[in-house]
């Protein structure tokens, strides 16, 4: 009994943890949205760190509700060296949990003095120095300092200001709208109630691959990370190229279903032991629901 009360305290908690993410990100939506609402030319949405997250969020409400939209998905990296230069102006909206950092000041830098306009979504700096680098710059920033939370943030922002954008898709739009009134904190104690047994087995582990399809890819690397801070041995392989034995925990939704159903009986022919996160979720909100269970791994007390 007095197990169990500690366990719903922890989940209620929990609940009121993402409860605030959440309120934290609908403060910083209206100014993704109106960046959106002006964007010329082609629409470039880049990250580094964790701000994979929020930034595959938003590329996919945008090419699955407005394909028409001339939008380029691309780590920091790439388009600070290899596009910045070679493109005419173009939109930048850029996410990241690693502020500080040099390739952050790198796509800035290479973006302005290219002529394109630059919005950076990061934490809030640490520092005053960083905040007098970063001054010149268009910028938003979330008051929180653990990455994991702040990739959540942005990445409910970005869903909430990318379906409230762009319109299409009839009355899938409409859910979508739907569970943003809602609020994605109502379904916690669900999600953790369905996922329990496989959370527990997971956290068990000494070593383990977190693997996913690409579009899940943001979430599982989020999950990944959210292992190593127990302790456990968690690395992230694509799911084309995860083998046997070990264990591996697989991320998908089931709109894959075909998919990752051959691709889990061929793990099983090389003795991997499987562990599957699957997500009875519309695809474009299901990296969201598998890093809330991300951010509870790596807050949990087991």
């Amino acid at each position: 009994m007095l197990q169990s009360s500690r366990k719903r305290g922890n989940i209620g908690s929990f609940k009121d943890r993402v409860k605030h993410i959440e309120e934290l990100s609908r403060n910083i939506e209206a100014g993704i949205r109106h960046y959106l609402e002006n964007a010329k030319g082609r629409l470039y949405i880049t990250y580094s760190r964790l701000g994979i997250l929020p930034a595959n969020v938003l590329y996919w409400i945008i090419s699955t509700i407005s394909p028409s939209t001339d939008i380029r998905l691309m780590d920091a990296m790439s388009y600070s060296y290899f596009v910045a230069a070679y493109t005419e102006p173009s939109t930048i909206l850029y996410f990241t949990t690693d502020p500080g950092s040099n390739i952050t000041l790198s796509l800035l830098q290479a973006a302005s003095l290219t002529g394109n306009n630059v919005l950076l979504v990061t934490l809030k700096p640490k520092n005053e120095i960083l905040a007098d680098l970063l001054s010149p710059y268009e910028r938003i920033t979330i008051d929180l300092h653990d990455e994991i939370e702040a990739s959540l943030s942005m990445s409910i922002a970005s869903f909430i200001a990318g379906v409230k954008t762009y319109k299409g898709l009839g009355r899938r739009h409409d859910r979508l709208e739907t569970h943003i009134n809602e609020g994605f904190s109502a379904i916690v104690e669900e999600l953790l109630e369905k996922y329990s047994d496989i959370i527990r087995k997971v956290l068990e582990t000494r070593k383990i691959i977190v693997t996913s399809s690409k579009i899940l890819e943001p979430s599982a690397l989020i999950i990944s990370e959210a292992l190593r801070r127990k302790s456990i041995g968690s690395e992230y392989e694509p799911l084309e190229y995860v083998m046997g034995p070990r264990d591996v925990l697989v991320v998908s939704s089931t709109v894959e279903e075909h998919y990752i159903r051959e691709k889990i009986f061929r793990l099983r022919m090389t003795n991997a032991k499987i562990h599957h996160l699957v997500f009875n979720t519309d695809p474009l909100e299901t990296n969201i629901y598998a890093s809330i269970i991300g951010l509870y791994i790596a807050r949990t007390e087991h």
